[in-house]
């Protein structure tokens, strides 16, 4: 089976920096990433076309039958807060065209192409089929249809004419895979499809042996932290320093915690993350706010491991990836009931959730989880079995490999 995987957002584990302009790394990323190395493992050949910043090979062999192509072109350095370099998306769009006429002699079976809900990238998927006389898969990260909050007018605006796209792309598609149940019902209903047009595969979590939680040392960077804490609680962030991701409550909620002399450790980056540091200062919270900036994705378990407690303020998840390694690892959370973690996290730990938005409820349960330590911890380990029985990568080859099975039949029976 040849697959054609179609994404801007990959993860280029081959470096050691990031350049935040280029749109830090995210759950995204590390998800297209996972899911392609694992079907290499299972004998899918796969070449992936993905947005790439300067320094990096245009084309490398990441390992037998997984071939990642660069696809860009030149655009002025012009910078946004809320999305890193302007226009980066558009360029990868039409540079990727490029790259399918290229690869029609290649003869993909399928293209696979994942969205996060941007314009371009929904656009892309019929016309890259198109182009390569191949059908379509489509994954949605992030559904314009379920959930998605528009923060600002220009939001609002890119959000009528995503939803457009979303509702184009779907209809076109073979078969939508999403990663919840919740966002195949809502994005069903609303173009009046049926419910089997969807397949929901959930993320891979990481599911390998978790680092020890009772030592703050001997954990590399993140142990020599810890233990410099000393008995201090650590409440953790782990994900991109954008606005969807809450970091505007980050130092409101320390400044309401401030009698627990706690340390927040902030494990990301983003274009935003001046909003932030600008925040700190403003705060006096400079000795309470410790930033890693970019961390390679292999070593966020150490990171969770000395958390007394991660906490999630988003305005959206679509299902919250960083919760479930939180709790395959056995840390406990405080976090937002939004989107995907009122499943995911909702069906495991419900305990750990509070309403959205509000900043006091968090705050709270903040407290209960470092006034209780242990017993929040346990919940969390008892929550580990089922992660991994339902969102190990076991049970993700199975369902993928049954969406292009389903799509492809003749490929299942006879496969190259």
């Amino acid at each position: 089976m040849r697959i054609l995987r179609l994404t801007p957002w990959y993860y280029h584990d081959q470096v050691d920096a990031w350049p935040a302009e280029y749109d830090s790394i995210g759950g995204m990323q590390i998800q297209t990433t996972r899911l392609s190395r694992m079907l290499a493992e299972d004998g899918v050949q796969q070449v992936v076309v993905t947005v790439g910043f300067p320094g990096l090979p245009p084309v490398r062999e990441d390992r037998e039958g997984l071939t990642v192509r660069i696809a860009r072109m030149p655009i002025p350095e012009i910078r946004s807060e809320s999305t890193g370099l302007v226009g980066l998306t558009p360029a990868w769009f039409f540079a990727t065209l490029g790259a399918c006429f290229g690869l029609r002699r290649w003869k993909p079976d399928l293209v696979h192409v994942h969205a996060d809900g941007a314009l371009w990238t929904l656009l892309l998927a019929p016309v890259a089929a198109r182009l390569v006389r191949a059908p379509y898969v489509l994954t949605l990260h992030c559904s314009r249809l379920a959930g998605y909050v528009p923060r600002s007018a220009m939001a609002r605006l890119q959000q009528r004419f995503g939803a457009i796209a979303e509702k184009r792309a779907i209809r076109r598609a073979a078969r939508v895979v999403t990663l919840t149940e919740s966002t195949a019902r809502v994005a069903a209903k609303a173009l009046g499809v049926s419910e089997q047009h969807f397949a929901v595969v959930p993320d891979i979590v990481d599911t390998g042996p978790a680092p020890p939680r009772v030592s703050r040392a001997g954990a590399g960077d993140f142990g020599a932290w810890a233990s410099a804490a000393g008995h201090r609680p650590i409440i953790g962030f782990v994900g991109r320093l954008a606005s969807e991701k809450g970091w505007q409550y980050l130092v409101p909620l320390a400044l309401r915690l401030r009698d627990l002399h706690p340390l927040f450790l902030i494990v990301g980056d983003g274009s935003q993350r001046e909003g932030l540091e600008e925040q700190i200062r403003a705060g006096g919270l400079a000795d309470e706010f410790l930033i890693t900036g970019f961390v390679p994705n292999n070593r966020v378990p150490e990171a969770l491991a000395v958390m007394t407690t991660l906490v999630m303020p988003s305005s959206y998840e679509e299902l919250g990836g960083v919760a479930l390694e939180a709790l395959a690892v056995g840390t406990p959370m405080a976090a937002f009931a939004v989107g995907g973690l009122r499943t995911t996290v909702g069906r495991l730990c419900p305990d750990m959730l509070v309403p959205a938005g509000d900043l006091d409820a968090l705050a709270t349960k903040v407290r209960r989880i470092i006034a209780e330590p242990d017993r929040y911890a346990a919940l969390a380990r008892s929550a580990g079995p089922a992660v991994e029985q339902t969102y190990g990568a076991p049970a993700a080859l199975r369902q993928i490999t049954a969406v292009y099975e389903a799509v492809l039949p003749r490929l299942a029976e006879n496969p190259r």
